[in-house]
């Protein structure tokens, strides 16, 4: 068993599966930009709540909140109001 089977089962909750997520709301749109606030039912962290900038469409299959090459993620943020205040400024930037 040792220390690190326990760790690694610890971070099998807070790996959220791309696959088994729910939009819970657009928060906002803005060419091309798309704020969502997605529930992750198999992830711990923040009771499974992300709140994601991603560029494109809107996602219907698949939603990988981590930072990879081959998705359209922006930027992620805290589901604090803090969090999403900076989210809504990220959004709303006028340079991208």
């Amino acid at each position: 068993m040792g220390m690190f089977r326990l760790f690694s089962d610890d971070n099998i909750n807070n790996n959220p599966n791309p696959y088994n997520f729910k939009i819970l709301s657009n928060l906002g749109s803005n060419n091309n930009l798309h704020l969502l606030k997605v529930h992750y039912p198999d992830c711990t962290t923040f009771d499974g709540v992300k709140i994601i900038l991603i560029k494109g469409s809107l996602p219907s299959k698949k939603l990988d909140p981590h930072f990879l090459e081959d998705n359209d993620i922006i930027a992620r943020f805290r589901p604090t109001v803090e969090g999403l205040k900076l989210a809504m400024y990220a959004l709303n930037y006028k340079e991208l």
